[in-house]
């Protein structure tokens, strides 16, 4: 059986993504790799450039009926000097809340990438991608599909495991319809707390923790304190 080479392999991924028209947005303060970026793209079939520009500021203002045509997508790089450039992507998202937006860079840091698609990314791409993999990324975002780079995904997988903060003895479907206060109100009721003390502990009022308690006990269909701290025993802990 013949081998496929990397390039064939990439070319079969690229056709693999809907090929539409999609018009660009980069945004990188530097001239050259700019440059580059719009190179990279504008040898795709149906790709137009609306702007290339050196700040977020430098966007032009775009009229909400351009984006009943082509699809838009802004690639922001975050590798240059910008101070801020979260709250850049912020500031693209509320002003143009229809605009696709790809986080690009020499590197993303990984605690970082949580924040950026809470910022509105729907994409991540490093500078270093080829062409091909420039023009997949966008035509995924631009078509609403998330694109994360391999590298990044387990990185996300483990900030949601890491602040899902699981509650032991919870099967995974309760664990799934409780919010993360719930889950931490259900741990300290399994040390015996009262509600005023776990107020304390939480720095929240005590009618705040009530109503947490109640939510619990209407999520996890149980009727007292005491069962919540039951059914989250782990197997063989006894009461």
């Amino acid at each position: 059986m013949q081998e496929t080479s990397p390039e064939s392999q990439e070319t079969l991924r690229e056709s693999r993504v809907a090929t539409f028209p999609v018009s660009l947005i980069v945004i990188d303060g530097r001239r050259t790799v700019r440059a580059r970026t719009v190179a990279k793209l504008l040898h795709a079939p149906g790709f137009s450039l609306l702007a290339a520009v050196d700040a977020v500021a430098g966007v032009p203002a775009l009229s909400p009926t351009l984006f009943r045509g082509a699809p838009i997508v802004a690639l922001l790089d975050i590798s240059v000097a910008d101070p801020d450039c979260l709250a850049g992507c912020n500031a693209l998202r509320a002003t143009l809340p229809q605009l696709r937006i790809i986080i690009t860079g020499m590197t993303v840091m990984h605690e970082d990438v949580a924040a950026y698609v809470h910022a509105g990314a729907t994409g991540f791409i490093m500078q270093s991608a080829s062409p091909s993999q420039f023009v997949e990324t966008v035509r995924h975002v631009a078509n609403d599909e998330p694109s994360l780079p391999r590298a990044l995904t387990m990185s996300l997988f483990s900030q949601i495991r890491s602040h899902a903060a699981p509650v032991a003895g919870l099967s995974p479907a309760d664990q799934a319809r409780l919010t993360k206060r719930e889950r931490q109100i259900i741990g300290l009721l399994r040390e015996g707390m009262s509600n005023k003390e776990i107020a304390d502990r939480l720095y929240i009022a005590v009618h705040t923790v009530k109503r947490h308690v109640h939510n619990i006990l209407e999520k996890l269909s149980l009727h007292s304190r005491l069962e919540v701290a039951a059914h989250a025993r782990t197997p063989g802990e006894r009461p």
